[in-house]
């Protein structure tokens, strides 16, 4: 099998959106006692844990020994870290960690091997999972940025948030590899490349984006930290949203500054987005009806 066939069939993967289960309308989604958005307590975030763009470095409750792909790009289980990607000097001086398959075909594997480097970060590259000559620099891998292509782009790696600094280490959606998704102001996003600026579980990152980041106000989407809102634009409960029609009971609806006055048209007013935010996160809202 050709390096091209190779890459497409064991790198790139579905998209990690989860379905949900239809309701019968926005009004009808039931979230418990309900919340009373002007108590100034903590509101709750819809569906917060499905799997979406979730931190690598997050603990969780899931069953680490299960025989599922969700930690590297091959299909053999966890992958092999041989080096740090997010740390340029756990190879030598003359070779960079880049991530490659096992002699299986596989199994993530990230290993040293020389340093090819001719590109800068987050410029296209080739993927090469055959030996990881991909021309990306050290600190960087080549990773999918489309589901349908061999390319990618080189991106900062991580194996923890720790790697990170003020971003975190999350997954790709077209191959379970990780990359460092940087902090980034979703009111003005500037993100590098082809990158987007979304939500994590608290704080915004620049990551790839996918054909699933369209929707605007009052379109549907699948969950707050998962896919369907384009950058600006957060997915919240559809009874907290006017006009929203979802089948799924949730719907997009425009990002706001909390410290600002008249961020959002009435009847809607500027709420935190997370419940606990990173630092730098305090005042990003979304325009919603109390409820």
């Amino acid at each position: 099998m050709g390096l091209t066939s190779l890459a497409r069939v064991t790198l790139i993967t579905p998209l990690l959106v989860a379905g949900l289960a239809l309701t019968s309308g926005c009004q009808s989604i039931d979230r418990g006692d309900g919340f009373n958005y002007n108590s100034g307590g903590d509101y709750p975030e819809p569906y917060m844990s499905m799997g979406g763009v979730d931190s690598v470095g997050d603990s969780d409750d899931d069953d680490d020994d299960d025989d599922d792909d969700d930690s590297g790009g091959g299909n053999g289980g966890d992958p092999i870290f041989e080096c740090n990607p997010g740390d340029t000097d756990s190879c030598p001086s003359d070779e960079k960690c880049a991530v490659v398959l096992d002699q299986n075909n596989d199994r993530t594997v990230y290993k040293c091997v020389p340093d090819d480097t001719s590109l800068s970060p987050y410029a296209t590259c080739q993927l090469s999972v055959n030996d990881g000559q991909d021309g990306c620099p050290g600190g960087t891998l080549c990773i999918p940025i489309t589901g349908e292509e061999d390319y990618g782009s080189c991106l900062p790696g991580c194996e923890t948030n720790d790697d990170c600094g003020g971003g975190v280490c999350v997954l790709g959606p077209y191959a379970n590899i990780a990359h460092c998704a940087e902090p980034c102001d979703p009111l003005l996003p500037t993100c590098p490349g082809s990158m987007r600026c979304l939500a994590t579980s608290d704080r915004f990152g620049c990551m790839v984006g996918t054909e699933e980041e369209i929707g605007i106000q009052t379109d549907p989407c699948l969950g707050f930290a998962t896919r369907g809102c384009a950058e600006g634009f957060a997915c919240q409960w559809g009874e907290l949203v006017p006009d929203c029609l979802s089948t799924t009971g949730l719907c997009c609806s425009a990002l706001c500054d909390t410290a600002g006055v008249g961020e959002c048209p009435s009847p809607m007013d500027c709420f935190p987005v997370f419940t606990n935010p990173a630092p730098g996160f305090e005042s990003v809202g979304v325009c919603l009806v109390p409820a």
